[in-house]
């Protein structure tokens, strides 16, 4: 069996004991798969990246204190652990600018993509009015993490727009975990205590980082391959 394969299982089996963890509020079995998740995805990177880009780390090491803090629980984590999640997406999408070939886009794509805005900036709107009584700077960081999820959606639109490849679906799938597991957190603890959107909101979030490393090797690849064909 393949180093990688095992690295994965490793990453299948702790996610799934952290979102069982979650769904009994058991801080035993988060404790015992959580802090395995980002690091077996920085190692499975690692074992089969050509590249081994440092920035990837970084977005991996942002990752890994965001999903650290969240373990404890406490009230108010969520003005801890959104910076380095909001760190790690501004991380993102500067790669997605510069690692991503930028296409000439149609009036079409442009409608298209200003409706998602549409739609995502209107979700955004939603969440951020639910925080309009906290201080402001904690609406501040509501607000910024909330414009960097809208610009990966749309980021992860426009590159299923021009082409779709692996690159480009798991970028959408990035894009769709990441932001269904933001608004059901905020759902869920902010707004309708229902154990089943937390549950959704874990789930989502833990296999979101296993389709940012999917996106970005297939990136890396895509990459490579281009270099060699000029």
């Amino acid at each position: 069996m393949k180093l990688s394969t095992v690295i994965l299982y490793v990453f299948f089996i702790s996610s799934f004991i952290a979102t069982l963890g979650s769904a009994f509020d058991s801080g035993s079995l988060m404790l015992l798969g959580k802090p395995f998740v980002v690091p077996s995805l920085i190692f499975y990177y690692f074992v089969e990246s050509k590249i081994k880009s440092p920035l990837v780390f970084l977005i991996c090491a942002f990752n890994f204190v965001g999903e650290s803090i969240a373990i404890f629980d406490f009230s108010a984590e969520i003005s801890y652990l959104i910076i380095p999640f909001f760190l790690a997406n501004i991380c993102i999408i500067y790669f997605i600018l510069t690692k991503g070939k930028i296409k000439k886009v149609t009036l079409p794509s442009y409608l298209i993509l200003g409706f998602i805005l549409l739609i995502l900036s209107f979700f955004w709107y939603l969440i951020y009015r639910l925080f309009l009584d906290r201080n402001f700077i904690f609406i501040l960081e509501i607000a910024l993490y909330g414009i960097t999820l809208v610009v990966l959606g749309i980021l992860a639109s426009y590159k299923i727009m021009m082409s779709i490849n692996n690159s480009s679906n798991y970028l959408l799938l990035y894009a769709s975990t990441l932001i269904i597991s933001g608004t059901f957190y905020v759902l869920y603890y902010y707004q309708f205590p229902i154990k089943m959107l937390d549950i959704i909101h874990f789930a989502c979030q833990m296999v979101s980082h296993l389709f940012l490393i999917l996106f970005i090797l297939n990136q890396e690849n895509y990459l490579i391959q281009k270099n060699k064909n000029k």
